[in-house]
């Protein structure tokens, strides 16, 4: 028995240290902000990234539309036709009944 608390007194400092160790270690594999949480935040980015260029490119695209429709009378009508269904006033609008059962 002294032996095994004489080899704990030796070692206890050691033991000590290495169970510290060991928790330092799982906590920065496993805890918030480790390599998990790394790997999940540059995914998030990923996806950022890619809604960054959709919106990029629909904020050009909507930026092209203004313009036209500031400037373009022949667009602004063409506009008017497909949106709201209107015609000149020599022009007729057919609308064709669908074969398709659901009505559409």
């Amino acid at each position: 028995m002294s032996r095994l608390s004489s080899a704990l007194r030796r070692h206890g400092l050691n033991l000590i240290l290495a169970a510290t160790l060991a928790a330092l270690s799982l906590n920065c594999l496993f805890g918030p902000e480790g390599p998990r949480d790394l790997i999940g935040l540059s995914h998030e980015r990923a996806r950022l990234l890619t809604e960054n260029d959709q919106l990029r490119s629909e904020n050009a695209r909507l930026t092209l539309q203004i313009g036209k429709l500031r400037s373009d009378q022949s667009y602004v009508q063409r506009m008017i036709r497909q949106e709201l269904g209107y015609a000149r006033p020599d022009e007729f609008i057919y609308y064709f009944r669908s074969n398709n059962p659901s009505g559409q």
